[in-house]
Parts: C-alpha cells; sequence; structure tokens
C-alpha cells in the first residue's frame, strides 16, 4: 500500500482538501480556513467599532499616555498594507499564468496581513489625532477614508474564502462572493489612493504634490514659488507678499488650517498674532509688533539646531538667513 508522499500532503493543503488519512495533524482545510476568516474579520470589524465609538473625530479624548505612544506608530505601519495591497492586484495577474491555486495561499496570506495591518493602522492613527493639533476637513475625511479602507480589506478576506467554494460546488453564495471581491478589490485600491493622498496633505501641506509641477509649463502658485517672489519684490515688508509665502513654504504643514502642533496655527495674519498654546500659557508671545527681539518665533528660528525648541525640527526645510531677516524686519515694522 503506497503512503502519500510530500507532494501529495502539500497538494491537500494547497488546494484546501479534506485532511489525507495518516496525517491527523493537517488541520488547515477548506472548513477551518473559512471558518477562521470569518472569524478573524469579525472580530477586526468589532476592534475598528470599538475605536470609532470610543474616539469620535468631533473631539479630543483625554488619553493615557501610554495609547498615545500606540498612536505615534500610525507613520510606521501604515507602509506595510499599502505595499500589500499594491501586491495584490499584482498576485491575481501572475496567478492566470500559473497552474490554478497554485498561487492561493500566498493571495491569502497576502488578504491576511493586509486586513490586519489595515486595521492595525487606521486605530494607531485615530489615536495620534486624539493629540492636539489635528483637525479640520482633511483630518475628518482621511479618518472616513481610512475607515472605509479597513472594512473593504476586511470584506474581501472574507470573500476570497467564501468565493474559493465555486472551485467545489458552485453554490451561489459562493458565486456571489467571488463576484463581490471582483467589485471590492478596485474600490479597495481607489481607497487606499485618496486615504493616502489625505495622509500626505495632514503631513506635508496641500501644495506637497504639486509643487514641482513646473515641467508642464504653466505657472504653477506653490510655496517655494510664491517664496522667491516674496523675496524678490520691493522694500514693503508686508504680511501677503512675504511673510506668508515663507510661513507657508516651512510651517503651515505642522501649524497651518488642518494641523496645529501646539495649538499654533500660522496660516493667517491674526493666527500668526493669536499664539500657541504655551505662548499664551508661558505669556510669551510668538509675534510682538515691533520687537522681533522679544518674539518667540524669532527666537525658536534662531536656537542651534540640535536644541529641541529649535523650529523647524531637524529634517523639515529649514528657513535660510535671508528669510530669517525679511521676519525680523516685518515685526520690528509692526508686522502689519
Amino acid at each position: 500500500m503506497n503512503t502519500p508522499g510530500r507532494e501529495a500532503v502539500a497538494c491537500n493543503v494547497v488546494c484546501g482538501c479534506e485532511t489525507a488519512r495518516g496525517y491527523p495533524w493537517l488541520p488547515l482545510t477548506r472548513r477551518t480556513l473559512r471558518l477562521a476568516s470569518r472569524g478573524f474579520g469579525m472580530a477586526l470589524l468589532a476592534l475598528l467599532g470599538i475605536v470609532i465609538c470610543l474616539l469620535p473625530a468631533t473631539a479630543h479624548s483625554r488619553l493615557p499616555e501610554w495609547l498615545l505612544f500606540v498612536g505615534r506608530f500610525h507613520p510606521l505601519i501604515l507602509h506595510l498594507p499599502i505595499g500589500l495591497l499594491v501586491l495584490l492586484p499584482i498576485l491575481h495577474v501572475l496567478a492566470r499564468l500559473c497552474p490554478p491555486g497554485a498561487l492561493r495561499p500566498a493571495i491569502v496570506t497576502v488578504l491576511w496581513l493586509c486586513a490586519a495591518s489595515t486595521v492595525a493602522a487606521t486605530v494607531c492613527g485615530m489615536l495620534l489625532s486624539q493629540e492636539a493639533g489635528y483637525d479640520g476637513v482633511t483630518l475628518h475625511l482621511h479618518r472616513q477614508f481610512a475607515s472605509g479602507l479597513s472594512v473593504f480589506t476586511i470584506l474581501l478576506l472574507v470573500c476570497e474564502s467564501e468565493g474559493e467554494q465555486l472551485e467545489i460546488a458552485g453554490a451561489g453564495w459562493a458565486r456571489l462572493s467571488h463576484q463581490a471581491y471582483r467589485v471590492l478589490l478596485p474600490l479597495t485600491l481607489v481607497s487606499l489612493g485618496i486615504a493616502a493622498h489625505l495622509g500626505a496633505t495632514l503631513t506635508h501641506g496641500s501644495t506637497f504634490l504639486t509643487e514641482h509641477l513646473k515641467f508642464l509649463g504653466k505657472p504653477v502658485a506653490t510655496a517655494e514659488v510664491s517664496k522667491k517672489a516674496a523675496l524678490a519684490s520691493g522694500p514693503e515688508e508686508t504680511y501677503a507678499s512675504k511673510v506668508a509665502p515663507i510661513l507657508q513654504a516651512h510651517c503651515t504643514s505642522c501649524h497651518g488650517a488642518e494641523k496645529a502642533k501646539g495649538g499654533l496655527r500660522l496660516h493667517t495674519l491674526s493666527a500668526v498674532l493669536a499664539g500657541g498654546d504655551s505662548q499664551r500659557e508661558e505669556n510669551a508671545p510668538g509675534v510682538v509688533p515691533g520687537s522681533a527681539e522679544r518674539s518667540l518665533l524669532i527666537r525658536v528660528l534662531c536656537l542651534p539646531a540640535d536644541e529641541d525648541a529649535h523650529m523647524p525640527p531637524l529634517g523639515k526645510s529649514q528657513l535660510t538667513a535671508t528669510e530669517i531677516d525679511t521676519l525680523r524686519r516685518w515685526i520690528d515694522t509692526g508686522a502689519g
């Protein structure tokens, strides 16, 4: 009597057949895989729903420090689901060139990792958004699309495991799941692109993507172009013509309309004069009209680059001596 070899056992596992006799340690069958996918998907949906309910987008919650620490992992984790979701359609294209079922283990593995990492990135992002300085329409849209993306990845996992039954019995539910998967995949990729763009806007500012479109031969109103024009303009030191372009180029990605680190916004003249949380608490105005030396804005710009209070932080585009001098003259002449 012939004993099944390793190739036969591998085939049973890969194709999802029932466990071969004599190999009771192979629990991975089609049925267990479907049940595991359902349970895993429901657990992720429950976690996502709880976090959404506990951390509303319209108000900041006072979270323990350890939860805020977990939220800081959002920029690190989010790159994993992005890469996996880009890999997924590539695997489907390659699957058409391979024997039937050959790449299914890889696709299933990627789907499990996609669902888990997308929910993890979304949860961490919601924790991060509870820190002071995150607000505005862009944040709310980013949160909604990220949540939708998480739901889509979970549904992809469940639909793939249910639709796999189509190869066996051609059941109606399996056929519906298979068709739903084919519709959900492009929707998921579109949601990924929108969520990623909104996240980049929050981090780098709204002009980050279009800043280097000069090659199209059309004038583009970017922060860099506006800044150079401001520095080359006439002697009058006005906020609109000289100061605003500098702040937009270096500061408003963290201190703007959509994001206000430390409660400080620098996207309008009134916001610049109002200052941030620490300036109001310490009675140290960010801008003192007529005195650049007493203005905290100038002091933090001139601190050594390795000091924590130096602005912009290391890694960000630093102001030149000419730009700082422009801000000094604007404040000394009344900050008008």
